[in-house]
């Protein structure tokens, strides 16, 4: 999607603010849950499983 409104931005000016804080929102996204990746242990699985 990031890739589209770039594009999209790259055509017209208007798009550029758009893709701007979409991108920013999309790596926050990707960092907080990679920062739930590398904080989880395997200990935790029964913590996440369905009673």
């Amino acid at each position: 999607m990031s890739y589209l409104l770039i594009l999209d931005a790259s055509r017209n000016e208007e798009f550029d603010a758009s893709a701007r804080v979409y991108n920013n929102i999309a790596k926050a996204e990707v960092a907080k849950h990679a920062e739930f990746i590398n904080n989880f242990t395997p200990s935790e699985v029964n913590v996440y499983k369905k009673a």
